[in-house]
C-alpha cells in the first residue's frame, strides 16, 4: 500500500480458497484498500499467467481480485 498511488492497483489471483479467504482476511484489517471480485477478462490484466493457464486447461476454478489503494 505504501508503495501504490491513491487509486493503485494490486492484481491477486489465486485457486486455493483458503488463500483467497486469508488475503481478504489481512486487506480488509489493513483498511487501505477496496477490494473487487473480477469475473470477466476484459476487466484483468491483458496477459495470463502459467498458472491461470494452467487451471483454465484443467477445469480448476479461480479467483482474481483487484484491490484499488484508497
Amino acid at each position: 500500500h505504501r508503495v501504490l498511488s491513491p487509486g493503485g492497483h494490486l492484481y491477486l489471483m489465486t485457486d486455493v480458497p483458503d488463500v483467497d479467504d486469508y488475503q481478504c482476511a489481512v486487506l480488509a484489517e489493513h483498511g487501505g484498500f477496496a477490494m473487487e471480485q473480477i469475473h470477466s477478462d476484459s476487466d484483468w490484466l491483458p496477459v495470463r499467467t502459467d498458472h491461470e493457464n494452467y487451471c483454465l486447461r484443467r477445469g480448476f476454478a479461480y479467483t482474481r481480485r483487484r484491490c484499488t489503494a484508497m
